[in-house]
């Protein structure tokens, strides 16, 4: 969950407590159901997860750009062909450290100045707790990272930081309904949500894959296209790219910092697969054709930079690499066993087979009874080192086909443009079990994959 979410959650607990936010000062934990404003509220009473608790309070915004300073520290040291500084290091760490809570309240405090509120200058009026558990979500995150500065310790090990992330999860879970009177807010789905699918649509949005697995619709289908609806003429020969995912080496993003230096961010040469579905999905949302061209757009090209913005976006401010690196985790089983009586008490948690099922699919299936390609995201590699999220994947589905138990998801595939055949398979009957992800072509395995929401952009340089 980014900042931005978490202090949207703090206005709406503060304006919906008694006296509201111009009252008097009511408790944070407040408990006010947001039905009664006519509203659906951002928070859940149902059962929240340990897991999703540290999702929920990690500050994607704060972790990504710490992760990019590390990685241009690591960078500049390696050129030198000397180990980063443990100074710099720890410079960094404390730094990002005690501006955690800082960028919370002034997201927050812009928020309330943006509703025509006064500044919460009084510490009873400030977002306590999201202020704290983003801290404490900060610290756990870059505490188990690989380039962390805790490893100039003698006693740092990996199991030692992985321990480290499942004791401030369970201890957030714990301490979440304790501080607020109410279960922590889990994320949505294909958000780094590690709960359910949500029962109807967000407010304020449009977007489809809001909806969960409809009651009606479609519950067996005789092809991989839905019959009736806009999707049934897509196909990747027709509607996909015609070039391979292969760009040079080139930064997708340079940070100029006044006085020291310019970071290139990213490079296209590890793929811009998330930027291709998404360019594909607004394409065909727009009822444009694609361009017959085979080979792909020259750096600096008008499309070329499309493609770049919508890969991008494709990352939702962090929040999918995020969680392609959560379910990556080595420390994540395929599978958690119902926890049966224990649920009432809060202690439910996904493994990447719950994941698959329970969340991504009822999502991806929404999306595409509702007549819109979904973009998928792929976890192809169960590694603890960030830098492995290169190999994960994004892929865009336009079908499927369920044979009882089984699933056949039919998807555009960048790195197999004009391949009508690309399929994603798998057996919906036991979640509770680990699954196995049939992939044709065979480009290697995949254990998990996510719905990644999809937010729609002009294809203009594309006409």
């Amino acid at each position: 969950m980014s900042i931005s979410t978490m202090t949207t959650i703090a206005y709406r607990r503060r304006q919906l407590a008694p006296g509201g936010l111009d009252g008097a000062r009511a408790r944070s934990g407040s408990s006010v159901a947001a039905t009664q404003a006519g509203e659906v509220p951002e928070t859940q009473s149902g059962m929240s997860s340990a897991l999703s608790t540290i999702t929920a309070y990690v500050p994607t915004e704060i972790l990504i750009t710490y992760v990019a300073v590390v990685a241009a520290i690591a960078g500049t040291a390696a050129g030198a062909s000397a180990a980063p500084s443990p100074q710099g290091l720890w410079v960094t760490f404390v730094a990002f450290l005690i501006a955690t809570p800082a960028v919370v309240w002034l997201v927050y405090a812009g928020k309330l100045r943006t509703a025509g509120k006064r500044l919460p200058r009084d510490i009873r009026d400030w977002p306590r707790w999201e202020m704290v558990a983003a801290t404490v979500g900060y610290l756990a995150w870059a505490f188990a990272l690989p380039s962390t500065p805790f490893t100039s310790f003698a006693w740092y090990n990996a199991g030692v930081a992985g321990v480290a992330v499942l004791i401030t999860a369970t201890m957030l879970g714990l301490l979440t309904p304790v501080v607020l009177g109410q279960p922590a807010p889990p994320s949505r789905t294909g958000q780094g949500s590690l709960g359910p699918v949500t029962s109807g649509p967000r407010a304020g949005t449009s977007d489809p894959a809001a909806v969960a697995s409809p009651a009606a619709g479609p519950a067996e289908i005789a092809t991989t296209t839905i019959p009736g609806s806009r999707l049934a003429d897509f196909l990747p020969s027709r509607c996909g790219l015609r070039f391979t995912n292969s760009f040079p080496h080139e930064a997708l993003v340079t940070v100029a910092i006044p006085g020291l230096a310019t970071l290139p961010l990213g490079d296209a040469a590890n793929g811009l697969c998330g930027g291709m579905a998404f360019t594909v999905r607004d394409l065909f949302e727009a009822s444009v054709t694609p361009p017959p061209d085979t080979e792909p757009p020259a750096a600096g090209s008008a499309r070329y930079e499309y493609l770049v913005e919508r890969q991008i976006a494709s990352l939702d401010f962090g929040r999918v690499p995020l969680r392609l690196y959560e379910l990556g985790s080595p420390l994540l089983p395929g599978a958690i066993p119902d926890f049966g009586e224990l649920a009432p008490l809060g202690i439910v948690a996904h493994g990447r087979s719950q994941v698959m099922v329970l969340e991504s699919w009822p999502a991806i299936r929404a999306e595409l009874d509702s007549g819109h390609p979904s973009v998928i995201g792929l976890v192809r590699t169960i590694d603890a080192d960030p830098s492995s999220l290169g190999r994960d994947h994004q892929v865009l589905a336009y079908g499927y086909r369920l044979t009882g138990d089984e699933v056949s998801i039919a998807v555009y595939d960048p790195n197999h443009p004009d391949d009508d055949t690309v399929r994603l398979s798998l057996a919906l009957s036991d979640p509770a079990a680990p699954i196995e992800v049939a992939y044709s072509p065979n480009d290697g395995p995949i254990h998990c994959f996510i719905r990644i929401p999809y937010t729609p952009a002009d294809p203009a340089p594309w006409r």
